[in-house]
């Protein structure tokens, strides 16, 4: 006999806690400058609500008959066809603009690999062990540039896409056939080892921070969450709400220290690359409990409107294509000559993306979730065939 899966209620205020990072994220590319430099903090945002959400899926499969086929199926339809449509139309633009790049580059951004070999140098590692190779002290000032012009740049957040990619590809045995203590020391090492591999292949250029094996504790912090929620269903509605502000205090001294007043990128120093990223997962892994545990809650109304939700629902497409929106509109005023300021720019590029998103959501992608339930259909269906063979 078939088991049938719990199926969890969608959580509206999650989505408008995407709008929220897909809107830090584009300001961040967008309107660059003081006041939207922190807006890469957009992308660590989806990574714990990633950690979080997918844990959860898993968790839920675990009593399924085929949950292997089920994941990786629903993920699978979810992801491709948006990053495969846009990176096709990135590879026409870069083509038709002579400025391809190198194959390697596209064929790592095929297979889901960018973000592998990145991040860690073990030679680094090693030498600064041993103590022959220094620590790199040196801090980058802040560079508030647009995406460019060139259509090749559009890969640029595709790193971030194979950093969560390669999470699910490993993390669903662990959740799947693991206990629940060994799941939760598999989520708790990351905590650990991540900040201690930062801090020993940090350079001024913070390349590491776009690596997997440096950005996993992001991820894994929000199955810690999913675990404890399952395991914990009656935690007090305050329990993650409170340590938010000392968190908040403590990373605001962080980034002081490391120049957020004197126009240094924080993310050039060593510090921030050891607690900084950690102290950023923790303060999203309360914000994203806090949501589910205050859900319905009339302070958390404004991320509960349907515009709002709406934006969370496509912001993976709208991640994809923002960039890509950008470069094509600053190249088409560049060669109509027209004057735009960054805001103007930037306002009708966040626009576009929505609409491009909005229309992909409508048009394309909705007709590959209509298949997600395919796995089961296939089952049933070969259960029905032997069961009439049986009875024959």
């Amino acid at each position: 006999m078939a088991v049938t899966m719990s199926v969890r209620p969608r959580i509206p205020e999650l989505d408008g806690l995407r709008t929220l990072a897909i809107s830090a994220v584009m300001l961040h590319h967008f309107l660059p400058g003081i006041y939207t430099e922190l807006g890469w903090v957009g992308v660590d945002l989806f990574f714990v609500l990633s950690g979080f959400l997918i844990t959860g899926v898993l968790l839920d499969l675990r009593s399924d008959p085929t949950p292997y086929a089920k994941f990786y199926w629903r993920r699978a339809i979810r992801i491709f066809p948006p990053y495969y449509a846009v990176l096709a139309i990135i590879a026409v633009l870069a083509f038709a603009q002579h400025c391809t790049g190198d194959p390697k580059t596209w064929l790592r951004v095929l297979l889901f690999v960018p973000a592998i070999n990145r991040g860690i140098s073990f030679h680094l590692v090693l030498g600064r062990l041993a103590g022959r190779i220094r620590f790199d002290m040196s801090h980058r000032f802040w560079v508030w540039t647009n995406p460019g012009s060139r259509y090749i740049d559009g890969l640029g957040p595709y790193w971030s896409l194979a950093v969560e990619e390669l999470f699910y590809l490993l993390w669903a045995p662990v959740v799947l056939k693991c206990s629940r203590k060994t799941i939760m020391a598999f989520a708790i090492l990351p905590l650990v080892l991540c900040p201690i591999l930062r801090g020993l292949t940090h350079t001024a250029d913070f390349i590491e921070i776009w690596g997997f094996i440096p950005r996993l504790d992001t991820l894994a912090l929000g199955g810690c969450l999913a675990l404890l929620l399952r395991t914990k269903p009656n935690l007090p509605r305050w329990a993650l709400l409170a340590p938010v502000p000392p968190i908040l205090v403590s990373l605001s001294l962080l980034c002081v220290h490391c120049g957020l007043l004197r126009g240094l990128d924080i993310r050039s120093y060593e510090t921030f690359g050891i607690f900084g990223y950690s102290l950023l997962a923790c303060l999203f892994g309360c914000v994203v409990g806090t949501c589910v545990l205050w859900q319905s809650h009339p302070a958390l109304s404004p991320l509960r409107l349907r515009p709002v939700v709406y934006v969370g629902t496509i912001s993976y497409t709208m991640y994809l294509i923002h960039v890509e929106v950008w470069i094509v509109l600053s190249n088409i005023c560049s060669a109509s000559r027209i004057s735009s300021g960054d805001v103007l720019l930037g306002t009708a590029a966040a626009t576009l993306t929505v609409g491009v998103a909005a229309v992909s959501w409508r048009f394309y992608e909705s007709r590959f979730l209509r298949l997600r339930n395919w796995p089961d259909r296939v089952r049933q269906g070969a259960e029905k065939s032997f069961t009439a063979t049986a009875g024959g």
